[in-house]
């Protein structure tokens, strides 16, 4: 094979593109399969292969600098995300006042390392930029096909109780006569959020443009119908809420009317899904009682965060150490019968009482921007065979918020590289120079 670089290193690195900044190696793309298939399966599997894409980009950037430095500006132009400052001013921000507030359960070093995701974004979204039209919907097909496979253990998870994987922990809950499916991960609302996303970002597939290919479809169909079984399973109230609104807003903005009365049919027949079935409709009408004792219990936490903020309005308590300080807010607010500790249940409230007043503001920000992003590439792509998966990530990131109104799911490992795998095909997909292909290459 013919590279047209002087040794295998850089042929290894480089790969055998000729285009300028458009370089391509079967590492990156090997390397993005594997993360694809980890991101429904394995959290260490999701850290170790996200590291390795960073490792990858960091030694194709030096490389390629080192080879060519009059295009220095041309390859740390694929470096850049877009709100670098937002994320910058967020991430040091979050560590500051983590640092001027005394540690909780975890240490001050912990804390940072919780936004570890920020370098690994610019390693994930410069490398997806440098895969070709093919190796996007290789990657997309294999993250289905994991989403297929996680979805139906859940099910499998809902009537069994099974603990495997995890057999040395008591993660599957019992509720009834059934069970809190938790697929491949530890909890049932990481499961949700994580599992949502893929089958929202799998249905936009399915309603997008045929130029994507029918075999791309045709997986995407199963993941969409599998992954929302999955969240059903799951029992986790929030995610049922925010996949429901989420699926008809994706419907209205990809088919009008028909969307409309559509989705209103599919969430028709998850409804008879769940009233025929004791244990879901009792978990169901529990959504709108305040008396319950979740819903109760998640009403002190906000309360008792939002002191937390009133108490120190500039710079929070520090991320994660509210957890530490509810049992005493409890008291001071006269909850002293509960004894549930944990995050805000909120994703705002959980930066808000954390960082203070610009921790909340940069979130808020920080989530804009990529809402932002997503609707000006969705404008400028949306007759193109990538319209469909661009607003896909768009509403799989407003179905985030959304449930993240009941949960802090930002912070959860497992849903945030859910979110960065899709930030990263954004980034790439946003800023694409090719947009289309010949239709001889678009079979796969």
């Amino acid at each position: 094979m013919e590279y047209g670089h002087k040794n295998f290193a850089q042929a290894l690195v480089l790969g055998g593109s000729k285009r300028p900044g458009r370089v391509v190696t079967p590492l990156n793309f090997l390397l993005w399969g594997l993360y694809a298939l980890s991101l429904s399966v394995s959290i260490a599997g999701m850290e170790i292969l996200s590291w390795s894409l960073f490792v990858l980009a960091l030694i194709w950037v030096i490389t390629l600098v080192w080879r060519d430095p009059v295009r220095l500006r041309l390859w740390l132009r694929d470096l850049v995300l877009g709100p670098d400052i937002l994320i910058w001013g967020f991430g040091l921000w979050m560590g500051l006042t983590a640092l001027l507030n005394p540690p909780g359960h975890l240490t001050h070093s912990e804390v940072i390392g919780i936004f570890r995701w920020i370098p690994l974004l610019y390693g994930l979204s410069w490398t997806a930029r440098q895969a070709t039209t093919q190796q996007l919907k290789w990657v997309l097909a294999l993250f289905f096909f994991s989403l297929i496979v996680a979805s139906g253990w859940a099910v499998v998870q809902f009537f069994t109780g099974s603990q495997w994987p995890r057999i040395d922990r008591n993660v599957v809950q019992p509720y009834g006569d059934y069970f809190r499916a938790t697929g491949f991960f530890s909890l049932s609302l990481t499961f949700a959020y994580s599992v949502g996303m893929g089958s929202l970002l799998a249905l936009s597939v399915c309603l997008g443009s045929e130029a994507i290919g029918r075999g791309l479809k045709a997986i995407a169909f199963v993941a969409f119908w599998a992954g929302s079984v999955a969240v059903v399973v799951s029992l986790t109230r929030g995610a049922w809420l925010a996949y429901g609104l989420s699926m008809i807003a994706l419907m209205i903005m990809m088919k009008g009317k028909k969307g409309f009365f559509a989705s209103v049919i599919c969430l028709a027949l998850f409804s008879n899904f769940v009233f025929f079935n004791s244990g879901l409709k009792e978990r169901f009408m529990t959504l709108f009682d305040r008396a319950n004792q979740s819903s109760s219990t998640r009403e002190a936490i906000w309360a008792a965060n939002w002191e937390m903020f009133k108490d120190n309005p500039w710079l929070g308590v520090g991320l994660t150490r509210n957890s530490d300080l509810l049992l005493s807010y409890y008291e001071k607010l006269g909850f002293g019968e509960i004894e549930f500790v944990g995050h805000a249940h909120n994703n705002f409230l959980q930066m808000l009482s954390g960082g203070g007043i610009f921790g909340g503001l940069l979130y808020c920000l920080v989530i804009g921007a990529f809402l932002l992003i997503s609707l000006r590439a969705y404008w400028r792509l949306r007759f193109t065979q990538w319209g469909g998966v661009v607003a896909g990530i768009l509403i799989a990131q407003i179905y985030l918020q959304i449930g993240g109104l009941t949960e802090c799911n930002f912070t959860d490992g497992e849903v945030l590289h859910a979110l960065l795998f899709q930030w990263a095909w954004l980034l790439a997909l946003s800023t694409r120079e090719i947009l289309e292909e010949p239709k001889s290459q678009l079979k796969w």
